[in-house]
């Protein structure tokens, strides 16, 4: 099953893929700014989005439990702009967002 099936059961919103190439793009602005290969380390192949992270890597899963709440609550109000906000928002501080 897709993500976008998982977290949008009733389908896309008409702004989704402005929304999804914002994200993208704060999320590639996150990992250069960690000093990765952001064209490497998130990318596109056999029609999805990959993310590559070092095998030393830590990944806050709460952190990210926390944002994937808020950015549903906004999906479920029809905001998808504020549900991109609260997914940006759990990356750690940077002038990237």
């Amino acid at each position: 099953m897709q993500l976008a099936e998982i977290l949008l059961p009733g389908g896309l919103p008409q702004s989704w893929d402005p929304a999804l190439r914002g994200v993208l793009s704060k999320v590639r602005a996150n990992l250069a700014a960690a000093g990765l290969p952001a064209s490497e380390a998130l990318a596109f192949a056999f029609g999805c989005y990959q993310i590559h992270l070092p095998p030393d890597a830590v990944v806050d899963t709460e952190l990210a439990a926390a944002a994937v709440e808020a950015a549903e609550e906004s999906l479920r109000q029809g905001d998808a702009g504020k549900a991109c906000g609260a997914a940006a928002a759990s990356w750690p501080s940077s002038s990237a967002r």
